[in-house]
């Protein structure tokens, strides 16, 4: 379904605001690299997957049981899919666990970014997903509360 075309990325954005300005500055830095990027509604996915037909996809999380089986199809239709978590409260100890794969399918996951070390343990320890595909990245959503980034939301 995506061989032989340029580099596209599709990134699903959830509805909250907040995540908008981490996602678009994602955007133009892939545009920058020559990526085509295009932006889509969290859950709408399937649309722009099939108009666009992107090589990456960039999604937030995947705990929906339904999500799973489809983005199990969409990774075996060549696209590469790669979560950047957005939101969670990694204080919660059963929600970093659910966060960390325990009772979901994340075998479709190319590259899995991470909130921070103990996050990449519990993930490595819960998923199949292969230990070099598991980066910490800290928690992009609150990058752009400070500087350097915080002047790129006015």
């Amino acid at each position: 379904m995506v061989k032989d075309m340029k580099r596209k990325v599709l990134i699903a954005i959830d509805h909250k605001w907040r995540d908008l300005p981490g996602y678009v500055y994602i955007g133009e830095l892939l545009k920058n690299k020559g990526f085509e990027v295009e932006y889509c509604r969290n859950g709408l996915e399937s649309f722009y997957i099939q108009g666009f037909k992107p090589n990456i996809i960039i999604i937030n999380h995947l705990y929906d049981k339904a999500r799973q089986r489809y983005f199990n199809k969409v990774a075996n239709w060549g696209v590469k899919v790669v979560i950047l978590p957005t939101e969670g409260i990694p204080t919660l100890e059963k929600f970093r666990e659910f966060a960390a794969g325990v009772d979901n399918d994340l075998s479709c996951i190319s590259l899995h970014f991470l909130w921070n070390q103990p996050m990449l343990e519990m993930t490595d320890k819960n998923t199949t997903i292969e230990r070099n595909k598991l980066k910490v990245v800290g928690v992009p959503r609150f990058d752009f509360y400070k500087n350097p980034l915080k002047s790129t939301l006015t």
